[in-house]
């Protein structure tokens, strides 16, 4: 499976709470399976546009830029950039392009894991499945607990949110924080993911990590009864695989994929086993979605 780094997909605004959300888009506006991607931390829908491949082209892809992010506004008062305030407005979108009556598979980046779980708490009848890409679970990945404060309250303190807002200004800064070196990452995804967080708003990220650290997204987890996909890489500081093992372990619905010697990024190879991985789960929700269906049909014909 080739990796396209730049896929052909639609471009469009909608509004949501009377604000501008940009989000791009890819197959069938009328189709009943819906792959809904929830990115990362001052990140964008286009993190997702090399994971798509995977994706059946019979399926509607719907990629938006959070808000606060990308092309987006910023949510009105009195909502909140929080894990349940991102986990409500996702609800509206979907309801906002038309997409309440169909069956989805959250697609979430790092910190987006926290926010699909919750939504698919939320939603257990609508949400089929998840694929969490090297997710971030809430205040379990910042393992050194002098740490939780610094990252909770840095960026809600103005002169601390000043000073990133300088610092995240700097290229060279942003490129020895950001892999985006060959063979460990590709530079076209690195300046993608520095420029969105050069330009996200601050005080909504603050107000994201702030959640983030109360968030216990493992607990939460139990109580999430779909399949589940983990697309890992095996030295990524924010999700160590122990923990990640023990999220799948005596859980049949629930697998996890790990790119051997990878860090917090992707290259080319990574990318080429997450869209086989996707690919084969989608398969297997289809698959699974089918012989349900034909459970529910006597042998006479009749729906039971």
């Amino acid at each position: 499976m080739a990796v396209e780094l730049t896929p052909q997909v639609e471009h469009k605004v909608v509004e949501v709470d009377g604000r501008r959300v940009a989000y791009t888009a890819r197959g069938p506006e009328d189709a009943p399976w819906v792959y809904l991607g929830v990115h990362g931390l001052m990140g964008g829908g286009d993190s997702f546009w090399p994971v798509i491949a995977g994706v059946p082209h019979h399926w509607r892809v719907v990629l938006p830029d959070l808000p606060g992010c990308g092309g987006s506004e910023t949510m009105p008062a009195p909502h909140r950039h929080t894990v349940e305030g991102y986990a409500g407005w996702l609800d509206r979108f979907v309801e906002a392009v038309g997409l309440a009556d169909r069956a989805l598979t959250l697609a979430s980046v790092a910190t987006g894991a926290a926010i699909a779980i919750r939504y698919g708490l939320d939603h257990a009848q609508q949400v089929r499945g998840q694929v969490m890409h090297l997710p971030f679970l809430g205040r379990e990945a910042i393992t050194k607990k002098w740490a939780r404060p610094v990252v909770a309250y840095g960026l809600l303190v103005p002169p601390l949110r000043a000073l990133v807002h300088r610092l995240r200004s700097s290229h060279a800064l942003m490129h020895k924080i950001i892999l985006h070196e060959p063979p460990d990452a590709i530079p076209e995804l690195a300046e993608r993911d520095i420029h969105h967080k050069q330009h996200a708003d601050l005080t909504a990220a603050g107000q994201l990590l702030h959640s983030l650290m109360l968030t216990h997204s493992v607990s939460q987890m139990a109580f999430l009864h779909h399949p589940i996909l983990i697309l890992a890489s095996e030295h990524d500081f924010t999700a160590p695989l122990w923990l990640l093992e023990m999220l799948v372990r005596n859980r049949p619905q629930r697998r996890l994929y790990v790119h051997r010697g990878g860090q917090h990024s992707w290259n080319e190879p990574f990318i080429e086993e997450m869209n086989r991985e996707i690919a084969r789960f989608t398969g297997e929700l289809l698959n699974a979605h089918r012989t349900m269906h034909s459970a529910g049909h006597n042998e006479s014909g009749k729906h039971i």
